[in-house]
């Protein structure tokens, strides 16, 4: 990578509306720039993972196994190759049009922003997949729209303040128990939050979590979630 080209592309992308739209620390915005700083593969990597939790999960699902063959899942191998060299000289030749398409759908900037109930989704599954086998259970929350959420060791009040302070939506969860993970792609959770209590929202629960692995995706059936009266002490 060349000094100029780096230069070029940082002047082109400022420059260029779906960024130029947005604030300096937004992390789009930041993640694109720095993502031309560097011509480490690893490094590009945990550069778009972090701007995208679905790349992350992306790479998750090809770690498990799980992994869907999707189109958006192609674009991330291709944003991948992308260099400022080669973006420069097609910038310079006036057909940056396709390199610049796959940098908004990947980095999800401008029109392709991800909408707040897919990005809640995500960021779920992120926890889900972070639990150890065997290892101590995460608390959820279960949203009337099919959304879950969850925040680690937080209890389910500080959850519902996280999910509306995130923007990720202004409603109250109807349901919320815990979740275990028993292998390495089985899960347990309950419904015995003292939070929150909806009737019966066990199917509910299941379908939401299935769906959501299916639209990042995995292969849900190749997930196994059960149902247990109660895994621990709320």
């Amino acid at each position: 990578m060349t000094a100029a080209s780096q230069e070029a592309v940082r002047t082109f992308l400022l420059a260029w509306r779906p960024l130029a739209d947005l604030p300096p620390g937004n992390v789009a915005r930041r993640s694109v720039l720095r993502f031309f700083e560097t011509d480490d593969a690893a490094e590009r990597r945990e550069i778009l993972e972090r701007a995208n939790p679905a790349a992350r999960l992306y790479r998750i699902y090809g770690e498990l196994g799980i992994r869907r063959p999707t189109r958006w899942g192609e674009d991330f191998e291709r944003v991948l190759g992308l260099t400022a060299d080669g973006l420069a000289a097609e910038i310079a030749a006036g057909t940056q049009r396709g390199a610049l398409e796959l940098l908004r759908a990947c980095f999800e900037v401008g029109s392709a922003a991800a909408e707040a109930r897919q990005q809640a989704l995500r960021l779920f599954l992120l926890e889900v997949w972070g639990l150890k086998v065997g290892g101590p259970s995460m608390k959820y929350s279960y949203y009337a729209n099919g959304v879950m959420f969850a925040g680690g060791g937080k209890t389910h009040e500080e959850m519902a303040r996280d999910f509306v302070r995130l923007g990720l939506g202004s409603g109250h969860p109807v349901a919320g128990g815990q979740i275990i993970r028993r292998d390495e792609l089985a899960f347990a959770y309950d419904l015995h939050s003292s939070a929150y209590a909806s009737g019966d929202q066990r199917g509910n629960v299941a379908d939401a979590f299935r769906r959501a692995i299916r639209a990042s995706g995995a292969e849900e059936g190749r997930v196994r979630l059960e149902y247990v009266e109660r895994l621990g002490v709320k």
